[in-house]
């Protein structure tokens, strides 16, 4: 009714207008539109809005999920439990949108893994002690050729395991958009990570690399990268040996994580990137500028750049 008066309203003041008739008839169709349009949407808005996405259920053991009476999507197991899989469990894999496997004496991927057609999140890696991360027995030291039969994973988490490289498969899945290397062994930089153009994340943090190539540049979508070194010693962290110049061309880069790094002496190619907003100088460890004047140069060079020292903090 309210819209309908409107209407009526700026119909008899267009009628009255005798002069310029040819623009006042389009005025006289196009603002009662625009009245209806507002009126339909505030209508609209009182309506009270639908209910929420029931959160959905992590199960924590195959004897638990294999019982539950609706879908199951996320499980959180040991990867030894897929060593021998069933018929009921391989029919209840292929439904998983979720999957968290915790190793612990396992250095391979389980290959009941490969049957989940439509996983979209995995994540591998050992238990959440410390101790368990240096345990060089523990962790995935190979990742499977036939990794790409998982088409539909959007993200792939192999934090703190024990690779050294990476298949070539990872370049055929078109849909990965994070991907978390974290704690690695990774002490050269993988050919493959340069073809994942579709990456929006992606975590090398305490990786005993020291050089990464400007063929980075072609993660041209590429909105966050963790390049933090820890203490930048041992076998989990380096160093690396210069600035890697490829930074400069990746347009959509807005976070970028440098803890451990010779950030005082990347000052120069750090404030040419003027597309990021966010630099971290600290996450594991607490950032120790050589130069305590740098920090400042930083700030005055970039002052619109959040510069995070200490994680921590």
């Amino acid at each position: 009714m309210l819209a309908q008066t409107e209407i009526n309203r700026l119909n008899d003041q267009s009628d009255s207008r005798p002069s310029r008739r040819p623009e006042s008839e389009g005025r006289s169709v196009v603002v009662p539109l625009v009245a209806l349009v507002l009126a339909l949407v505030a209508t609209f808005s009182a309506l009270p809005s639908g209910a929420a996405r029931p959160k959905v259920r992590i199960y924590q053991t195959l004897r638990e999920a294999l019982r539950a009476r609706g879908p199951v999507e996320h499980l959180r197991i040991a990867a030894s439990d897929l060593r021998r899989v069933s018929p009921a469990v391989r029919a209840l894999l292929k439904r998983l949108r979720v999957l968290e496997l915790r190793i612990r004496r396992t250095t391979s991927l389980p290959t009941a893994v490969l049957g989940c057609e439509r996983l979209e999140v995995l994540k591998v890696g050992v238990e959440d002690t410390i101790d368990d991360w240096v345990d060089r027995r523990r962790g995935l030291k190979t990742l499977p050729s036939a990794l790409d039969k998982l088409s539909r994973l959007r993200r792939l988490d192999l934090s703190f395991n024990q690779l050294t490289t990476l298949p070539a498969a990872l370049r055929r899945l078109k849909a990965l958009r994070v991907l978390s290397l974290q704690g690695n062994q990774l002490a050269r930089w993988p050919s493959v990570l340069s073809e994942l153009s579709r990456l929006r994340e992606l975590d090398l943090s305490l990786n005993p690399l020291t050089r990464v190539p400007s063929s980075i540049a072609k993660l041209r979508l590429l909105e966050r990268l963790n390049l933090d070194a820890g203490a930048g010693e041992g076998p989990y962290g380096g160093k690396l040996s210069q600035f890697p110049v490829g930074l400069l061309r990746l347009s959509k880069l807005r976070v970028l994580v440098l803890g451990g790094q010779p950030f005082e002496a990347w000052l120069a190619p750090l404030s040419k990137m003027q597309q990021l907003r966010v630099l971290q100088l600290g996450e594991w460890v607490k950032s120790r500028s050589s130069d305590p004047r740098a920090l400042e140069k930083l700030r005055r060079l970039r002052p619109r750049l959040a510069i995070v020292v200490d994680a921590y903090d």
